[in-house]
């Protein structure tokens, strides 16, 4: 909100400088113009202040917007270019929580680390049901607008426990398939009136092709 007030009030104050020199080197009547060029930038401070604070507003009424995209939402790439989108961070990162490994993931199932607070990152948890399901990883300059990335997590909360799930099958898929691949004999699975399914092993090692079991 106040960076275009920091930015026109900065310019105004180097104006101004630059006048007094100009005024004390070259005379009053050369310093004139750089006067109203300083002038007109400090009558742009408040306009700016207007700005940003409109900048503000309308990245708040983006959050219902927001809702209705997650709604489309049909890959973990699209859940996060539509967070980062709503929060203006196009750095941000999505973080899953595993309670079994007992830590934080990204979407490829790789741990990582949630940066700490007095760094450029930040970490904000989002919570369904009192647990946590995900972390947004984003500028730290975003804890200034906290109610803004309290109402993204919260209006992303259901999407992120979904992904956060299927993150969770595929690293247990993975477990099983790096288990069943590391079995030396062959596996048989069958239904319960004795139906073959399938089977794991070397085909090398059947009777019979695996097409005719």
């Amino acid at each position: 909100t106040l960076s275009p007030v920091y930015l026109t009030f900065g310019a105004t104050v180097a104006l101004l400088a630059v006048a007094v020199v100009v005024d004390v080197t070259f005379g009053s009547a050369a310093s004139d113009g750089v006067f109203w060029v300083a002038l007109a930038a400090l009558m742009t401070v408040p306009l700016s202040f207007a700005v940003g604070l409109l900048r503000t507003r309308l990245a708040h009424a983006g959050v219902s917007s927001l809702l209705v995209e997650l709604d489309r939402v049909r890959r973990a790439g699209d859940l996060r270019d539509a967070l980062a989108r709503g929060l203006g961070d196009p750095s941000l990162d999505v973080a899953y929580w595993l309670p079994e490994r007992r830590e934080w993931v990204d979407g490829d199932g790789a741990p990582v680390e949630l940066p700490a607070d007095e760094g450029r990152r930040a970490a904000t948890v989002v919570e369904r049901g009192g647990r946590p399901v995900a972390a947004l990883v984003h500028d730290a300059q975003l804890r200034e607008d906290r109610d803004l990335v309290d109402a993204v997590a919260a209006a992303a909360a259901l999407a992120l426990e979904n992904e956060r799930r299927l993150t969770e099958l595929a690293q247990a898929d993975a477990r099983q398939r790096a288990f069943l691949d590391a079995l030396p004999d062959l596996m048989f699975r069958y239904s319960r009136d004795g139906t073959y399914l399938d089977v794991e092993g070397r085909d090398a090692d059947l009777v019979l092709p695996r097409h005719e079991l």
